[in-house]
């Protein structure tokens, strides 16, 4: 640059150049960028910058090549003409300190943390730091593609602004800028969100367009990524009154939600299941085994895309995110009444899941064979269809929910003697132990329970069908 090529007319072949003190790769990036700026059409031409750092010192010579790609100038070219906040670039390329974390942050389209406010230091070395200005960082959010998110974190923050409880409000005044990595901010957001939607102001949509992963399941009601921006606004009291567009039609949170709503509005408990998800702390009471168990009276149901939708790869139990989606639904002032006749998302059915319900649904199939042969009118040919169905609800429902384990017991004993004594089948084809584990083998009493009623009910209207055919 022109400050080393000056020093280089007044030095001798013998006498090492130095760096200039001070002066690094932000300091060049700024020559850089005055240069581009007086080139023409530059919008248009391609440009890598190799920066070579040479090196006498020690016991030999050396250098080294830094190179700024394309895709960073460029960006960079688009904030230093920003008129608003080109002073405020050349601020943070001038500071050694803070001007390598920026243009690697920059370059890999991440966040960058000194773009909010913090507090550095403590006691007397305690020093205030304000952010960028909210141009910068808007400016910032765009170069790194995630500007889509500005708008919707600013209209959170007026949210914040108008229904934060006492203890939020407490909450955000002790701790002004490190409050959204708190653990009680997560839930005094989401009750900010609740009344919200109370309110007409909040919805399903918006509530699935800010998780930190829409099309993951089961669902997970976080989205941490955003609680910075969201406070950012808080803080800078910049805020935004109109609701921003979204769409995540095809995101497998909203789909998934959509099923289960879909059913939950048919069901004849809809009202319990209201109270439960619009009362504080009576979400405990949904039993979605019961509504799906129940919703195969009027819908076919796979029970693969019950597994995708709550199961994690462990086959452990997650209703929690969903929960959250359901309660903001039906605390809306206003929802819409949904119709899926069909949904279908089994994920990546493994193998060994197949496997297990083929098992389950071959023991589920034996008791039926059992059951209607063991009652079945000599006199008559028809099935007794009306007494299994009368059985099987009983063994669904609540009722036998807890005591399940001890009806099974039961249910294994006389299927087995049947399948033995008229099938000429082995003594004991089921045993209680290994229809009680999960696909990986483990021992999952409660899934088993679940998918083992199911499947009961699943066999009932199945039969049911058929004898309807024949009529």
């Amino acid at each position: 640059m022109a400050v080393l090529a000056e020093k280089m007319q007044h030095c001798s072949v013998n006498e090492p150049i130095e760096n200039v003190r001070d002066f690094g790769k932000g300091d060049y990036l700024i020559k850089v960028l005055q240069m581009l700026e007086e080139l023409e059409e530059f919008e248009e031409n391609y440009a890598d910058l190799n920066m070579w750092s040479f090196s006498n010192s020690g016991t030999g010579a050396s250098c080294s090549i830094d190179r700024v790609p394309n895709g960073l100038i460029r960006k960079l070219q688009h904030l230093y003409n920003n008129a608003k906040i080109g002073g405020e670039l050349k601020a943070i390329l001038a500071d050694k300190h803070r001007a390598f974390r920026f243009l690697e942050s920059l370059e890999g389209n991440k966040d960058w943390s000194l773009l909010y406010p913090n507090v550095f230091g403590t006691g007397k070395r305690k020093t205030d730091y304000s952010g960028v200005s909210t141009e910068f960082l808007e400016a910032y959010y765009s170069e790194i593609g995630n500007n889509r998110m500005v708008p919707i974190a600013k209209y959170i923050a007026g949210l914040i602004e108008t229904y934060r409880s006492n203890s939020f409000k407490k909450l955000l005044e002790r701790s002004l800028t490190g409050a959204w990595d708190n653990p009680e901010y997560r839930g005094e957001l989401n009750l900010v969100l609740v009344k919200a939607a109370k309110e007409g102001r909040w919805d399903l949509k918006h509530h699935i367009a800010i998780l930190d992963n829409s099309d993951e399941l089961p669902v997970k009601n976080n989205f941490y990524k955003l609680h910075k921006l969201i406070h950012y606004f808080t803080q800078k009291s910049v805020f935004q009154n109109d609701l921003p567009i979204v769409d995540v039609s095809n995101k497998k949170a909203f789909n998934a939600s959509q099923w289960v709503i879909s059913m939950i509005q048919r069901d004849d408990k809809l009202d319990g299941i209201k109270s439960g998800l619009t009362n504080k702390g009576e979400d405990y009471i949904i039993g979605y085994g019961r509504i799906f168990i129940d919703s195969l009276n009027y819908q076919e149901v796979h029970f693969e895309s019950i597994l995708d939708t709550f199961y994690d790869v462990d086959f452990r139990y997650q209703k929690y995110g969903m929960t959250g989606l359901l309660r903001i639904f039906f605390n809306q002032s206003e929802y819409e009444s949904i119709e899926l006749e069909h949904y279908e998302n089994k994920g990546q059915i493994m193998a060994n899941v197949q496997c297990w319900l083929e098992k389950l649904g071959c023991f589920v199939n034996d008791y039926r064979a059992y059951y209607i042969t063991r009652y079945q009118n000599p006199d008559s040919d028809k099935p007794p269809v009306e007494k299994f169905e009368k059985l099987v609800n009983g063994l669904v429902g609540e009722r036998y929910k807890d005591d399940f384990y001890i009806k099974l017991k039961e249910i294994i004993f006389n299927t087995n003697q049947f399948i033995y004594e008229f099938q000429d089948g082995p003594k004991e084809k089921w045993d209680i132990e290994e229809l009680k584990v999960d696909p990986l083998g483990n021992p999952s009493w409660n899934l088993c329970n679940f998918a083992i009623r199911f499947l009961l009910k699943k066999s009932l209207m199945e039969l049911k069908k058929i004898i309807n055919n024949k009529k």
